[in-house]
């Protein structure tokens, strides 16, 4: 006999508790069998990686949009309310998170002593290697999503031999696509 109910998982996000509420059938099982069910769906959550590519927004609208036109599907939502909206988007393993999602990032601790206008990411490069496709493949799919508008360096080959593009996102984020490479060998 099976028991319909709802529980509600809290998930830590940088400093942020995000909740989220999900339909789960419980079953009569043994307790060491419901433990290991119970990590795997709750604690087997977790990030694959120790750095976490946070970029703050003022519109979800336009990131759902625009990465989704880079082939980035939403992973999940917390609705921007005040200063705890939150998106999470990917790519194949490619993982970007946005945070507040409305004119509130304006007032963020941080960043609220910098003018409206200052350009996202200056000086910051976010590097998404393309492994699903070949990359010239992916670069005519950009361009025909996405138009040449947030282009700023076309497909080319670089002196080290791999190809990449270059473009800015909505907010001035600068982001590279590249072909697949060993960062961690020379």
């Amino acid at each position: 006999m099976s028991t319909k109910t709802r529980r509600r998982v809290s998930y830590k996000i940088s400093s942020h508790i995000v909740h989220q509420s999900e339909q789960v059938t419980l079953e009569p099982i043994k307790a060491p069998l419901f433990i290991y069910i119970w990590y795997n769906n709750i604690m087997g959550k977790v990030a694959l990686t120790d750095l976490i590519i946070e970029l703050h927004v003022p519109d979800f609208d336009k990131v759902l949009d625009f990465y989704g036109k880079l082939g980035f599907k939403k992973v999940w939502e917390y609705p921007p309310k005040d200063q705890s909206g939150y998106l999470v988007m990917k790519r194949g393993e490619s993982v970007i998170a946005f945070f507040c999602g409305n004119n509130e990032v304006y007032n963020h601790p941080f960043f609220k002593r910098f003018p409206k206008n200052t350009v996202r990411g200056y000086a910051v490069e976010l590097a998404i290697y393309i492994s699903d496709k070949p990359i010239d493949d992916y670069y005519q799919e950009v361009v025909n999503n996405v138009g040449e508008k947030y282009i700023v360096q076309p497909l080319i080959v670089k002196p080290w031999g791999s190809k990449d593009f270059r473009m800015i996102d909505p907010f001035g984020f600068y982001l590279r696509f590249g072909e697949p490479d060993n960062i961690l060998q020379v």
